[in-house]
């Protein structure tokens, strides 16, 4: 049954999970100010990656679509069901369902059809991962 130390218990808790959150948020703004620094390394380095400390830093390249500004989602949809999207489109499509499939097209060496690239803004993201090891 509960008394007056599990309180105090608790209450030790709840301090010291805040003053790991604001640990956590400082640690999370220092390795977020580093990526860029760390992404010109390794891009330097032939997109190589390193392992360091135990743990594996290399670079992760991510490319999305989505509906370009200039393009009505009329116009998107009727170009993307023209040119072999048919069945991702609707009245609108869902960007990252589109974007897993430019990726898989790029990834196998095809090129997307020049229709397509006016009516979508493809853009390719390079993100820092780490993983153990």
């Amino acid at each position: 049954m509960a008394d007056i130390r599990t309180c105090k218990i608790y209450a030790k808790l709840a301090n010291e999970k805040e003053i790991a959150k604001g640990r956590l948020k400082l640690i999370d703004e220092k390795m977020i100010s580093l990526e860029p620094e760390i992404l010109t390394y390794l891009e330097n380095q032939g997109g190589a990656k390193v392992t360091v400390d135990g743990r594996t830093l290399s670079i992760r390249v991510e490319t999305w679509a989505a509906k370009a500004e200039n393009c009505s989602w009329e116009t998107a949809c009727d170009v993307l069901s023209k040119n072999g999207f048919s069945d991702m489109v609707g009245p609108r499509f869902n960007a990252a369902t589109l974007s897993a499939s430019i990726r898989e097209m790029l990834r196998d060496g095809e090129l997307v059809p020049p229709a397509v690239s006016e009516v979508l803004s493809i853009s390719t993201v390079h993100k820092l991962s780490v993983r153990k090891g």
